[in-house]
């Protein structure tokens, strides 16, 4: 069923997004969550450019997420499908990073835009050295390497400002806004 969800949520978020130019928002890229056995089926991967063709989304509108567990699998699998993503101009970053059992050597081989540090690192960041410690070379080396990253879960002031003072490039969390329907996003791009 995950093949059947995820295309629908594939769809759903590729027509909002068309909603949204429609019109007349200046709409960022967004992020789409990808499964493993999603990511590793030829029929996704090539229904994609299908897909932003038929409701005329450009890839670049797009961010797919996936996780670490997904880089466990066959990674020379992963490295093509990963390849075949980037050469259509659509992002890919890694979701809860740091959680995974993954080795490091997969951030050179591989694709990538973006790391997302998970939020039980963030939790402690500004009061367990080590949290401070662990989000301070992820941030260092991903920047090295090329990528954005993204804090998740930030949900204080403190944590916030610990995050600027490392040079993270994006943050995200209850500490701005709490899940949005469509509505309450157009609200917010209005707002910016």
């Amino acid at each position: 069923m995950i093949s059947k969800i995820g295309d629908i949520v594939f769809d759903t978020v590729l027509n909002q997004i068309k909603t949204w130019q429609l019109a007349g928002l200046d709409v960022p890229c967004i992020s789409i969550n990808v499964s493993s056995h999603q990511l590793r089926g030829d029929v996704f991967l090539s229904s994609i450019a299908a897909r932003l063709a038929a409701i005329d989304v450009k890839s670049n509108h797009i961010c797919l997420e996936i996780t670490e567990s997904v880089l466990l699998n066959d990674i020379n699998a992963v490295q093509k499908s990963l390849k075949t993503l980037e050469e259509m101009g659509i992002g890919i970053s890694i979701d809860d990073f740091g959680t995974g059992y993954s080795s490091l050597a997969y951030l050179k081989k591989l694709p990538l835009h973006e790391l997302k540090i998970d939020k039980s690192f963030i939790d402690g960041i500004d009061t367990e050295p080590d949290d401070y410690a662990i989000v301070k070379a992820i941030i260092q080396m991903a920047q090295a390497l090329g990528f954005h990253v993204v804090a998740e879960g930030v949900e204080t002031e403190n944590q916030l400002t610990v995050l600027k003072n490392l040079g993270c490039d994006i943050v995200q969390g209850y500490y701005f806004h709490r899940p949005l329907k469509a509505e309450g996003f157009v609200k917010l791009l209005n707002n910016i």
